[in-house]
């Protein structure tokens, strides 16, 4: 999943990004780390998210995108926008690096039959 990505996603044209900002969708902000800042949206339903998460330090940090996201298999997590770099550890099957300043968005849909 390493790369980047345009600003396609906040173009509408993106059903994940869509859907978690569609309407009756929630937002929750919260720490995942120091130096991490994210945002988590939701949709109605419950079966889309998009978690965007930035880096405020000025050195690289590293989270745990599906610590984050209900998912039940990792495959079911999308790249939407920004720089990240991926790793595993022992206790984490995935885990996403930020360098200094940036941003990611992820995507997630839980409903299997919502695939896009």
């Amino acid at each position: 999943m390493s790369g980047s990505a345009s600003d396609e996603p906040c173009r509408g044209t993106n059903l994940v990004f869509a859907t978690a900002f569609g309407p009756g969708s929630t937002a929750v902000a919260f720490d995942i780390g120091e130096g991490l800042s994210a945002v988590k949206r939701t949709s109605e339903r419950g079966d889309v998210h998009v978690l965007c998460v930035a880096n405020r330090k000025d050195t690289t940090r590293s989270f745990a995108p599906l610590d984050h996201l209900e998912l039940s298999s990792p495959s079911r997590l999308r790249f939407l926008s920004g720089e990240v770099e991926t790793y595993s550890t022992s206790e984490h099957y995935l885990m996403c690096s930020l360098r200094a300043f940036r941003e990611v968005w992820l995507g997630a849909q839980v409903d299997e039959a919502r695939q896009d």
